[in-house]
């Protein structure tokens, strides 16, 4: 196992416990330097629904917590959803009245591994009612360590260093994913400041696994094209040869073979190294300034926001729609009541004269010249003499009126 130094596992010695759901109830674990936690209840090879129970791990004085997940099995849920709704596990730092949630796992989500601030972490595990199939549930291994020591299988580059590293080999995940893997565990992706900690990381690396070829590093130029920094702002004091470098590529990997460092694109998946504090004091950073921290409630939030935009803007075009045409019909009236109000008057006006036929109102049919205009313009028709006239024209005279 190595130097205490490097293990930081405790002195006592005692069999590794299981510990199983007992429904509707939290069990607190204390005085345990490693164990296994199954979201089962005890006898049962599957979870059943509508199940709710809790763990509440105490590392004691000094102490903190490495949670090891060993097997997901749960109910589907798909991979841009939250956990929540569906069965899932919740990691909360601190006790069960007083926490913060650091991360859950469903289906969908896997930190793969979990590392405590302090000496707590309570875990609660809930099912629906909505699962059909038959699911093993969640196994998780862990371990309690001394502050003063790094996590287990975590490594030093000395015996006076404070600085932690891990490689991550269980997994793979491209350069975003693997810093929030790291910041489960307290850690960032590692900065590498000295040819001293570089050949302890590729020692560790190449000893560990043959099959290791490359892992992320904390070293990108994501922020600005060509300028290389690394994500927990150490100065770049020390350089290794890079290659690959392409327009295009932003992140860079340790090479294990050759020792140098590839710039790959930051979507390839890749083993990657973390770094953290020992005494779990390391400030952690994102891989994107730009989104918050990574915590599963953000997924949920973001997509609450987006169906409250969509309803929104179905809202607003609706009564967009309904205001115009009101407004449309509206304009419109004013027409059509003048133009009812005038055949009122029309009506009216020919309640007392002669009805006309509907040709005539179409004006099909010509109607009959006025009286006047027949006594003025036609030449037939001659107007009776005045009284002067009559004296001086002898024709217009009347004998009767002799």
């Amino acid at each position: 196992m190595g130097p205490p130094w490097q293990s930081g596992l405790c002195c006592r010695v005692s069999a590794i416990q299981e510990f199983y759901c007992n429904k509707g109830k939290k069990e607190t674990i204390t005085e345990v330097n490693e164990g296994i936690i199954k979201t089962l209840e005890p006898g049962s090879e599957f979870y059943s629904n509508d199940l709710t129970c809790g763990w509440e791990l105490d590392a004691s004085e000094n102490g903190r917590i490495q949670l090891t997940i060993e097997s997901v099995d749960l109910q589907w849920n798909p991979e841009y959803s939250t956990c929540s709704g569906y069965d899932n596990l919740e990691i909360r730092e601190g006790t069960e009245k007083n926490n913060t949630q650091l991360t859950s796992i469903c289906h969908a989500k896997n930190p793969y591994s979990v590392i405590s601030r302090g000496r707590y972490l309570y875990l609660k595990f809930s099912s629906n009612h909505q699962n059909f199939d038959n699911r093993r549930g969640i196994q998780i291994r862990f371990k309690t360590f001394k502050d003063q020591y790094c996590p287990p299988d975590w490594f030093q580059v000395s015996p006076s260093s404070e600085d932690c590293l891990m490689i991550g080999f269980s997994g793979k995940a491209d350069w975003s994913r693997a810093q929030d893997v790291c910041n489960f565990n307290r850690a960032n992706l590692a900065s590498i400041l000295t040819e001293f900690e570089l050949n302890t990381i590729l020692d560790h690396g190449r000893n560990s696994s043959s099959t290791l070829t490359t892992a992320w590093i904390g070293l990108s130029d994501r922020e600005i094209e060509g300028l290389f920094k690394w994500i927990d702002r150490h100065k770049l004091s020390y350089e290794r040869k890079k290659t690959g470098i392409r327009y295009d590529t932003h992140c860079v990997a340790q090479d294990f073979t050759t020792g140098d460092w590839s710039v790959l694109k930051c979507d390839s998946l890749q083993n990657y190294i973390c770094k953290c504090k020992k005494d779990g004091s390391t400030v952690l950073y994102q891989a994107d300034p730009a989104t918050p921290p990574p915590d599963e409630d953000d997924d949920g939030t973001k997509i609450f926001l987006i169906v409250i935009l969509v309803v929104v803007f179905i809202v607003v075009s609706c009564v967009a729609i309904v205001l115009f045409y009101c407004c449309y019909w509206r304009k419109r009236e004013p027409h059509g009541n003048s133009r009812k109000k005038k055949e009122n008057v029309e009506n009216e006006n020919l309640s007392g004269a002669r009805q006309f036929t509907p040709l005539e109102r179409q004006g099909s049919a010509p109607s009959a010249p006025p009286q006047e205009d027949v006594m003025l313009h036609d030449p037939q028709m001659v107007a009776p003499p005045t009284y002067e006239e009559s004296r001086y024209d002898p024709i217009a005279v009347s004998p009767s009126t002799y």
